[in-house]
């Protein structure tokens, strides 16, 4: 799993530049430069949606076996450089194989409000958001049943970048950090767990990404 998510990385910061540089060759005669065939929409709505990897930070990623999620943001663009709207985020985490060491399945959940700033570039948004609202992060542990349910304000930071392929449509990817902090203080006591404090409070996503622009 670990190989598997170093190449998807690999890939996807490698072909979308790549991609980029094919849009920036205009008609013969014209010379190097932006596109001729159409110009990107950046106003309006956007619907933006993603399927990555996921896990832990801390103690948390010696036992990762693997991971994942979706997320959605729908976003209003003010204007070409910002962007406000609605973040949802959900998947799971494992840790253990079960064998060797127990299975254990984390779940988790995000809303939150979202603010986005972009940068422009070509045929090329580059971006950089923050968002803010609240979640959940539950814990099973298989071999026993056993689980620890835990929920509170959520902040999380994200970048990204998306290549358009038509004036409405892109493509791309991101990598999200996640950080809650427990009601109550409910965060896992290290001394069960044999884990730091930030096991269950901290995690990342990357993955791809594609979106509606109108």
């Amino acid at each position: 799993m670990k190989f598997a998510t170093f190449t998807f990385s690999f890939l996807a910061l490698c072909l979308l530049p790549l991609a980029a540089s094919a849009q920036y060759y205009g008609a013969p005669g014209m010379g190097p430069g932006m596109s001729p065939y159409f110009e990107p929409h950046r106003f309006g709505w956007i619907h933006e949606g993603s399927l990555a990897v996921a896990g832990l930070t801390g103690e948390g990623r010696e036992d990762y076996s693997g991971g994942g999620g979706a997320y959605y943001s729908g976003l209003f663009r003010l204007q070409p450089s910002v962007a406000v709207g609605l973040h949802v985020a959900g998947g799971t985490i494992s840790l253990g194989d079960g064998l060797e060491t127990e299975l254990t399945t984390i779940n988790y959940g995000v809303v939150a409000g979202e603010g986005r700033v972009y940068i422009p570039a070509g045929m090329i948004d580059f971006w950089g958001s923050i968002v803010i609202g609240g979640g959940y992060f539950d814990e099973v542990v298989t071999d026993d049943l056993t689980a620890e349910n835990r929920s509170g304000p959520v902040v999380g930071f994200g970048a990204g970048g998306s290549f358009f392929i038509t004036p409405n449509m892109s493509i791309g990817a991101q990598f999200r950090m996640y950080r809650m902090f427990p009601n109550n203080n409910e965060a896992i006591d290290g001394t069960d767990m044999g884990s730091s404090s930030d096991y269950v409070g901290l995690w990342w996503t990357l993955g791809v990404v594609g979106a509606l622009h109108y």
